[in-house]
């Protein structure tokens, strides 16, 4: 008896592929005709490999997560300083305000805006986006509480969630076309807040 065909594209680019669509559109307004065409997929390839459009949509933002993830720890294992890492990051948001393609945001906070709390799969998938960012954050300020950069008594796990939530904000200003000098006012006020 013949088995199935074998997979003849590479799932990590597919990936990529839709992640890029559905940063574009969003969910709702990403059509399964755009999909196939980003992705160079069957409908049926679609189906068989992911299970569907929402559960290629959460493979992407496990990817996403995971790209990011992998992209601050390197960044904070390069900086002289926890709070030059959080600055660093933050400033990164006044270089998309000036650059010459439109600014995207963060897929997760997208998708948290998106669908509130209406997927219970999508919104645990956003949840863990958020979670696995402000890991990162609290590991820079507690480098940064070791080198006397911030306040002793300041409560860390608070400010990396203020420092996720700013992020969030600043990246969505950008996204609606907020101008590279006011962006950089907004980080410098941030910055006064941590300490």
């Amino acid at each position: 008896m013949a088995s199935g065909r074998p997979q003849e594209f590479d799932s990590n680019k597919v990936i990529l592929a839709a992640m890029d669509t559905f940063w574009s559109n969003g969910f709702d307004g990403t059509s399964m005709h755009q999909l196939l065409k980003s992705t160079g997929l069957s409908k049926s390839s679609l189906y068989q490999t992911f299970g569907g459009k929402q559960e290629l949509f959460i493979k992407c933002l496990e990817e996403y997560t995971l790209a990011m993830k992998e992209k601050l720890l390197t960044q904070l294992s390069l900086s002289k300083s926890g709070v030059s890492f959080i600055k660093e990051v933050l400033l990164s948001t006044a270089e998309e305000a000036k650059g010459t393609s439109i600014p995207k945001g963060c897929l997760i906070m997208n998708t948290a805006i998106e669908f509130a709390q209406s997927n219970a799969a999508v919104s645990r998938t956003v949840n863990k986006g958020i979670e696995a960012f402000q890991a990162i954050f609290l590991t820079a300020l507690k480098k940064a509480r070791a080198a006397k950069e911030i306040d002793e008594t300041a409560d860390l796990e608070q400010l990396s969630s203020f420092v996720v939530s700013s992020m969030s904000g600043i990246k969505s200003m950008v996204k609606g076309g907020a101008d590279e000098k006011s962006v950089r006012s907004i980080v410098e006020i941030v910055m006064r807040s941590i300490g």
